[in-house]
């Protein structure tokens, strides 16, 4: 059966759908590095209705006005039978509407972020304390939800043994309340992140060895990739890792240490690549088991560092994130089976 791509957009408020509209370009850039995990641009012409309207804001409580509204967005394929089937892509708060009237075009761009920035831009009006010998992911999520954001919260939060070091966690107005709680949750090796749906999620952070290949992509015939572009560096690349937790609250500074042991790797340890070190410190290293979880997530999150791969292919809006695919491009030195992580 032949199929197209499409795409949508949705925009709602304090958990109500005010419309929905078809999208007519932009992009949706998804990346772990960033402080806000999923960015978006999308663009929008003049002859675009919704609800009967246009999608043009005339003041600052219209549809399109970024002052709160937030858009849902959802990426999928239409069957030759008109039958669509979406995959939900992002929830992102509108950061700013651009109009541009050209004479004979008006085109409107909206930029957005994912729930993060409403938890960062939050902030704090008056002192905030974490109590000693809190559980990090009870004291993340009461961190979280004692935030005013302007959408209902929903978490997905996996159990954690990890707690807050002996002193309180102190924060003041003007300090940023994702960044302390993204800052918690690495110290324990684990991520915190809006999902797809705006779910924000705490979990550790997956081991790529153990995780289950989400596509594989081979040359041949049926390939649905277009270019493979394979880089091997070694600027961001450490094979002995360092975490130190020392200062208030922990009375014995501790330290947890990861290697890469594997005479197989390109990186190890013992061989002619040397040793490469990367080294952290922070009171949030409240343990010695929390100091070794924060340096064997960095190892996870760095083994791969010294091949990085950009595969231009089909669009896969279930792709995310953590995925591992397998690729086979012979000639640009890529064997099959070999695992990438998104």
């Amino acid at each position: 059966m032949n199929f197209t791509r499409v795409s949508k957009a949705e925009i709602w408020q304090a958990g109500n759908k005010l419309g929905t509209f078809q999208i007519t370009g932009g992009t949706l850039t998804c990346d772990r590095a960033n402080a806000f995990r999923r960015i978006v641009s999308l663009t929008l012409t003049e002859g675009m209705l919704v609800g009967g309207g246009t999608v043009v804001p005339t003041k600052a409580s219209d549809l399109f006005a970024p002052f709160g509204n937030e858009v849902y967005l959802y990426d999928g394929i239409q069957y030759s039978d008109g039958t669509r089937d979406f995959c939900q892509v992002g929830v992102l708060g509108m950061e700013s509407t651009e109009i541009v009237d050209a004479g004979k075009s008006l085109v409107i761009t909206i930029l957005g972020n994912d729930r993060a920035q409403a938890y960062q831009r939050s902030g704090f009006p008056d002192v905030y304390t974490i109590p000693p010998n809190t559980n990090v992911g009870t004291a993340i999520q009461a961190l979280l939800q004692s935030r005013q954001v302007g959408f209902p919260q929903v978490f997905a939060f996996q159990p954690t043994v990890f707690t807050t070091g002996t002193s309180p966690i102190i924060a003041v107005p003007g300090d940023d309340p994702w960044a302390l709680a993204t800052k918690m949750a690495d110290a324990c090796g684990c991520e915190l992140f809006p999902d797809p749906v705006g779910t924000t999620t705490f979990l550790p952070v997956p081991n790529p060895a153990t995780a289950q290949i989400a596509a594989t992509y081979a040359e041949g015939p049926n390939c649905t990739v277009s270019i493979a572009d394979r880089t091997l560096a070694r600027s961001k690349t450490a094979n002995y890792y360092i975490r130190d937790g020392q200062g208030t609250g922990i009375l014995v500074p501790v330290r947890g240490i990861h290697a890469d042991t594997n005479p197989q790797s390109e990186t190890f340890i013992g061989g002619s690549y040397g040793t490469v070190v990367d080294y952290a410190s922070s009171p949030l290293y409240a343990t010695q088991p929390m100091a070794q979880a924060a340096a064997d997530t960095a190892f996870l999150l760095g083994q791969g560092s010294a091949e990085i791969a950009t595969f231009t292919i089909v669009p896969r809006p279930d792709h995310d994130v953590d995925d591992v695919l397998a690729a086979t491009r012979v000639r640009a030195g890529i064997p099959p089976g070999t695992g990438y992580v998104v």
